[in-house]
């Protein structure tokens, strides 16, 4: 039931825990509860105790979600993470102590075996809101709840025993309906009313146990946290229309529910309805995003000026930087500074475009930074914060990219990595080679795909399916993993491995020159390198 993030930890569970118990009897079915990494990441560190006919169960649409949030905006995800689970912070108490869901995340190789039957509705008992499926004698029911903390998710009951595994859906804290490392959002509503389906249809059960946290036992005490659950994704959901519905802007609707309306008292005094790890403030924000989108109506706000533009001109009629920094440290000296003033104000002058030297401001701004982070409930907000910080200090990530196991890239599907490839592709001044012919793609595997590929109005198009291959000018054949590594990585090897004639060559050569690669260890607290189209 969900194989950790790595699978150096997974294997370390499994050998030096489950094996005490349970010897060598080997592992007859998995279970993904949901799409995200730290649930099916570690599956490699088990495989060796695999039973030869192993079934890997999961909920329907996991395997496009699980690739899907990490291949098209994967780079940016992981530069938030970084910030998210203060991953360049020292374990110390004035720096990283926490991840919000658990201590630290784990580190190592993460990859992806697909499911071998993903469960849908389809598959529900009559009258059932749930599938029934028997792994090794044990009967389990199997509730779907997409939509809610991942996009592909499930809870999974065993009758006999009378325990509910509630996935990421009920943790021992307020959990995100947008998280701050970047997905789209969730459907706050949606997931209460999961968890209410969960109450009525498992009306017996005598222990929840989660993910991330620790067990309820007794029916009335996990009855009882199921319920705190539900009720408060439904009081956020709730009371952030109520307020948006009042004219309220994404900031303001932040800033009510967090700091003058608050939570009912009941949900205020129980323990895992408190913001460890999301936040009441960012989740009504979250709502406001899910239901009317960024703008807030005011159309000041419809085309803003770039940061620096907006900045420099902040500065200058602020009377210049001498006089911010002189305000700014005469509210620093006072008992109860306002950091998130402070901070605002620093912002500006680190993204204006003025000749003075910044160290002054760096210095108080991650001062100001840390203040905000020392405040911070949410082990999240405190991450961020301090690692924000560090960068004002000089720490950034080395230069990095993405990364992809070779059993992840063999989940993807073709057309997924076409797409990826047009997220690269910076052709805005066209290029007559590439407009001018259609590369076939034939990829060799137990599967076989095939697309032809070809690029116009600055556009990477593709068509996948057999019958095509007359179309194209030239075709090559070539493993998944190869293409992905050739185009994606940018990686001589396999580029020479598939392209073997002079026109498959004058293709890629082509097309590679207007591919760009997303490093991860882009700035966030100053101003990105000014952006430039490739040219010919």
């Amino acid at each position: 039931m969900d194989v950790l993030t790595v699978s150096e930890v997974a294997a370390a569970a499994w050998k030096n825990l489950v094996q005490k118990y349970l010897k060598d009897a080997p592992i007859r079915g998995v279970i993904y509860s949901h799409s995200h990494l730290d649930h099916y990441g570690g599956i490699d560190g088990i495989k060796p105790f695999f039973a030869k006919n192993i079934t890997i169960y999961a909920p329907e649409g996991f395997t496009k979600h699980a690739v899907s949030e990490n291949i098209y905006v994967g780079p940016v995800m992981q530069r938030r993470a970084i910030y998210q689970f203060g991953h360049l912070l020292q374990i110390q108490p004035d720096r990283q102590i926490d991840a919000g869901l658990g201590k630290v995340t784990a580190k190592g190789q993460s990859t992806l075996l697909a499911p071998t039957r993903e469960i849908g509705f389809k598959d529900y008992k009559r009258g059932k809101n749930y599938a029934e499926i028997c792994v090794s004698c044990i009967r389990l029911q199997l509730q779907l709840t997409p939509d809610t903390e991942a996009p592909a998710e499930m809870n999974v009951y065993a009758p006999k025993e009378k325990i509910l595994f509630a996935a990421e859906n009920c943790t021992g804290t307020l959990h995100n309906v947008l998280t701050p490392r970047g997905a789209q959002v969730r459907d706050a509503l949606a997931w209460a009313n999961y968890i209410d389906q969960a109450i009525v249809s498992f009306p017996d059960l005598t222990a929840v146990c989660s993910s991330h946290n620790w067990p309820h036992f007794g029916n009335e005490d996990s009855i009882q946290y199921l319920g705190l659950q539900r009720d408060l994704y439904r009081y956020i959901h709730n009371m952030s229309l109520h307020l948006i519905n009042l004219g309220y802007t994404i900031d303001e609707v932040g800033r009510l529910l967090s700091d003058k309306i608050g939570m009912p008292e009941e949900l205020q005094n129980e323990w895992c309805a408190h913001g460890f790890y999301g936040t009441a403030s960012h989740n009504s924000k979250a709502v406001y995003q899910r239901y009317i989108g960024w703008i807030d109506g005011n159309p000041v706000n419809l085309n803003r000026n770039m940061p620096t533009v907006s900045a420099t001109k902040y500065v200058e009629y602020m009377n210049g930087y001498d006089t911010i920094i002189r305000k700014v440290a005469e509210e620093l000296y006072l008992v109860n500074p306002n950091h998130a003033w402070i901070a605002e104000v620093l912002n500006l002058v680190m993204y204006a475009d003025i000749p003075e030297d910044k160290t002054l401001a760096r210095n108080q701004l991650a001062q100001s930074l840390r203040g905000l982070g020392y405040r911070s409930e949410a082990a999240t907000w405190r991450n961020m914060y301090l690692s924000a910080a560090e960068e004002l200090s000089g720490v950034l990530p080395p230069e990095n990219y993405q990364k992809f196991a070779d059993d992840t890239i063999n989940t993807m599907s073709l057309e997924m990595i076409l797409q990826l490839i047009g997220i690269m592709y910076d052709g805005k001044e066209g290029n007559p080679v590439l407009e001018s012919k259609v590369m076939g793609v034939q990829t060799e595997s137990h599967c076989p795909e095939y697309a032809n590929v070809h690029v116009k109005r600055g556009v990477v198009h593709y068509r996948t399916g057999r019958g095509r291959e007359a179309e194209a000018s030239f075709s090559v054949t070539g493993s998944k993993v190869d293409f992905f590594r050739a185009f994606v990585d940018k990686d001589t090897a396999a580029q020479l491995r598939l392209f073997t004639t002079p026109e498959s060559k004058q293709f890629a050569e082509e097309l590679l020159k207007h591919l760009r690669r997303f490093p991860i260890n882009f700035p966030i607290m100053t101003p990105r390198p000014e952006y430039s189209t490739f040219s010919n």
